[in-house]
């Protein structure tokens, strides 16, 4: 695990607007979830969360398996009982090689104040 640190007065996340004290320090923290095996012709999903007391910032995937053709069905933020994380919905197609399964990571980049 790694971590980033920003200094920062004012910070944008996600359409909202979260003030710290200047010189306050925001860690930016990545969060992952899978991989998730998904084979040809099935959907998967996965969620990656932040902790509690951390903000959702943005988010994506990575597929670890080359794939012919694959449907993104949701790419985005989720939020649920009062925690904040990046969700990905996905549909495999048609995979590189007969038989194979997919997998797909997903991750978050979560922020706090420190």
């Amino acid at each position: 695990m790694f971590k980033h640190v920003f200094k920062l007065s004012t910070l944008l996340v996600v359409g909202m607007s979260c003030c710290t004290s200047t010189g306050a320090a925001i860690v930016a923290t990545p969060r992952y979830a899978g991989p998730v095996g998904v084979g040809e012709g099935n959907s998967g999903s996965a969620t990656a969360w932040c902790d509690s007391g951390e903000v959702a910032s943005g988010g994506g995937h990575s597929l670890m398996t080359p794939v012919k053709s694959l449907q993104i069905q949701y790419n985005g933020p989720k939020y649920q009982d009062g925690r904040q994380g990046w969700s990905l919905i996905f549909r495999i197609d048609a995979v590189a090689s007969p038989g194979q399964a997919v997998d797909a990571v997903v991750h978050v980049i979560c922020l706090k104040q420190q």
